[in-house]
């Protein structure tokens, strides 16, 4: 199966359209080829481009929304990762053995995947499942947000 490759052209500047490949090459180098249709802008007059960045716009609020609603608070976690994670994955998040993961830094949506699915069954390990078995909700946020701060 061959395609055919087509520049990308795009907008308008006075009289001419923009074309990104080149405008932006220097002459005698080899052109950035682009799925046909994929960006076919000069047909539509730049409302896929436009429904795109809507799109895009709508996905990143959405994400940003989401990420902020399940947000911890790292605070209201330090007694609960002092007496409850401490001993294996050390004060600062830092592990001292090898086989136990250090949790400072981690991502956030990490951490908290991870301790639920502990506490559903969905992730074994004879230590962890039954610690997370005790933690709420909240509390698994909350040392997220904790150890991803640290």
């Amino acid at each position: 199966m061959m395609l055919n490759w087509t520049p990308l052209t795009i907008g308008h500047t006075g009289k001419r359209p923009i074309n990104f490949v080149g405008d932006l090459a220097t002459a005698g180098t080899t052109t950035l080829p682009v799925t046909p249709g994929l960006f076919d802008i000069a047909s539509t007059g730049g409302a896929k481009v436009r429904m795109s960045i809507g799109t895009i716009a709508v996905v990143a609020i959405a994400l940003t929304n989401m990420s902020a609603a399940t947000a911890g608070d790292p605070a209201a976690a330090a007694g609960k990762a002092k007496t409850l994670c401490a001993a294996c994955h050390g004060p600062n998040g830092v592990s001292m053995n090898p086989l136990w993961p250090n949790l400072a830094g981690q991502q956030e949506q990490y951490l908290a995947k991870a301790l639920s699915d502990y506490r559903a069954g969905n992730r074994t390990d004879p230590t962890m499942a039954p610690l997370a078995k005790s933690l709420t909700d909240k509390e698994i946020e909350d040392l997220a947000a904790y150890y991803t701060g640290l």
